[in-house]
């Protein structure tokens, strides 16, 4: 068994410190947040069925292949999360606890690709800059598929070329390529580059065990993927969200979803270095290591890593340039860096002498570090600096204290409800909701034991109150509405009897702060307003939840519906 040096075991253990510290602070108000959602029962509803509809509202009954796959993207990180939350629990931590680990392991899998290229050196450099840089650091923490991304290029990359003498290693390749492609769809962007290595300089592979068992090891993987989106098409004629999209398709199904990328990979490219994503320095050594590659590595390497890096940027010319799309570009920027600063030192170390080199290498590695720990472990940075960038940080804008609150709410007003709440969402979620009711009565619901209300407001970020109170309506049960919802319900909020026939006594209202209304676009926003405003005016606050700057993020106030 191989043995790897005690360095990379240290940085390993500060790689997964740095990326696990403080998990549950920053607030789930993004994307992150429709993954967790879903991932928690691991059912395919993001409550916008308006916008972005799933076959969970589209037919009464489960079909065959409607859990094989989820509507916008492959099932790897929903089936992770899940796992997740069975072992830790419906919370922030165990949301994040699967980016964590895959953060990790790209710290693991670079290292592995360095020494492969360029010796322990180049590993272990790769591996420190990996775990210090803001950017990977923070797709490791986020919960966005893209993070789970990282260590699949990694690997896949790794294995093909160590497949060049050693052909077992397409198996292994073929794992990493299926593991990439049930992650998220744009791993495609490795395809070309693959395939065009191989028929230029690997045609005998065709004729390899090894390599037809690797692909058939990824198509295998594939499957559900491949099952789902047959049934899909079949049934509604289109392929899943991800793909129809990606080749120019807009059903109905998915009205909310439209690209907007066009060709432009030169503005890609400037949009996530001006953005911060990686700094001065850091390209500084990139652009050095692109020459040291080229002069010291053999053709078909050479070849892999740029094109791999030029497709990356195609691919996102195509797709849009999200902010963390950008994920595919970590690997090879990491790896560029690495080589040029190995080959620096080196140089330097002749040149100038040890203290100087050392004393240059501590300066920026601490200016990076700075930099990622403001951004990632800090509600806000301590030492504003041009030279300490502060883009790409994980927000802290009143949301997880609001979940902490909800969760402290619920632990005081223990009973659930037997009320079914989703049946306008379609029969396939009532179902659901009723079977989970049951289960937690143990089999019989002798009525409604909830008698607490809670209202929300729409005009807080929706991906947060999706995470805070859809959560816990669908899988809880738990009597939620929003703010326009309970006014349809009571007449514009002169008549409760629709409440109180189900038990209901008191009403708590959670109502955004002037800097939480983020989604102030909303339906009905004239009178959803009206309302807020009329609470604010009659009621007084039995509490104000304080983001991590101490402002007021929401206010809470306590209406009687006797």
């Amino acid at each position: 068994m191989k043995r790897f040096p005690r360095l990379l075991w240290a940085i390993l253990v500060f790689a997964f410190i740095i990326r696990a510290w403080n998990l549950a602070a920053p607030d789930m108000a993004g994307d992150d947040a429709t993954y967790a959602f879903r991932s928690v029962g691991y059912v395919d509803f993001i409550a916008a069925a308006n916008r972005q509809s799933t076959p969970v509202t589209w037919f009464d009954e489960p079909q065959w292949w409607q859990s094989l796959s989820f509507h916008d993207a492959p099932p790897l990180v929903f089936a992770l999360e899940h796992a997740s939350f069975a072992f830790f629990g419906d919370n922030a931590v165990a949301a994040r606890v699967p980016f964590v680990l895959a953060g990790t392991l790209s710290v693991f899998a670079i290292y592995l690709l360095g020494e492969f290229i360029g010796g322990e050196s180049l590993g272990l450099a790769a591996a420190a800059i990996m775990t210090l840089l803001n950017y990977p650091v923070w797709l490791s923490r986020i919960g966005y598929l893209d993070g789970m991304l990282i260590p699949s290029i990694l690997f896949s990359l790794y294995f093909f070329f160590k497949a060049q003498k050693q052909p077992r290693n397409y198996w292994y390749w073929g794992l990493a390529c299926g593991a990439g492609l049930l992650t998220k769809y744009t791993f495609l962007f490795l395809g070309p580059v693959f395939l065009g290595a191989l028929l230029i300089r690997r045609r005998q592979a065709f004729k390899s065990r090894a390599f037809l068992q690797g692909c058939a090891i990824a198509v295998l993987l594939l499957m559900p993927v491949i099952l789902y989106n047959v049934g899909m098409f079949r049934a509604r004629g289109h392929l899943d969200a991800a793909l129809s999209t990606l080749i120019g398709q807009h059903p109905a199904d998915f009205a909310g979803l439209v690209r907007t990328g066009g060709f432009n990979a030169l503005g890609v490219l400037t949009q996530f270095m001006s953005g911060g994503a990686f700094s001065p320095t850091v390209l500084l050594f990139a652009a050095v290591g692109v020459g040291i590659l080229y002069a010291t590595q053999s053709l078909e390497v050479f070849t892999v890593l740029i094109g791999g890096f030029l497709m990356a940027l195609a691919e996102l010319s195509v797709i849009g340039g999200i902010e963390w799309y950008g994920a595919i570009l970590v690997p090879f920027v990491v790896l560029f860096t690495a080589l040029g600063a190995v080959t620096l030192f080196r140089y330097l170390k002749n040149k100038i002498g040890n203290i100087a080199t050392i004393a240059i290498i501590v300066l920026l590695a601490g200016m990076e570090l700075t930099a990622t720990i403001q951004n990632q472990l800090l509600a806000h940075p301590l030492v504003a600096s041009p030279l300490l960038p502060t883009a790409f940080s994980s927000p802290h804008n009143g949301y997880a204290e609001l979940e902490n609150y909800i969760g402290r709410f619920y632990a005081d007003h223990a009973a659930s409800s037997a009320i079914i709440t989703y049946q306008e969402d379609g029969k396939q979620l009532a179902d659901y909701q009723k079977s989970a009711i049951l289960a937690r009565f143990g089999g019989t619901v002798t009525g409604p034991t909830q008698d607490q209300l809670v209202l929300y407001d729409e005009r807080m970020n929706w991906f947060a109150s999706l995470w805070t109170f859809e959560r816990r309506r669908l899988y809880d049960a738990e009597p939620i509405q929003s703010l326009w919802q309970f006014l349809e319900k009571t007449d514009g909020a002169h008549d409760f009897s629709f409440y109180r026939n189900f038990g209901m006594k008191t009403a708590t209202i959670i109502l955004t702060a002037e800097n939480t209304q983020d989604n102030t676009q909303v339906d009905h926003a004239a009178d959803v307003s009206a309302f807020a405003q009329k609470v604010e005016s009659v009621l007084t606050p039995i509490a104000e939840i304080r983001n991590a700057d101490g402002r007021v993020a929401f206010r809470v106030y306590t209406l009687s519906l006797q």
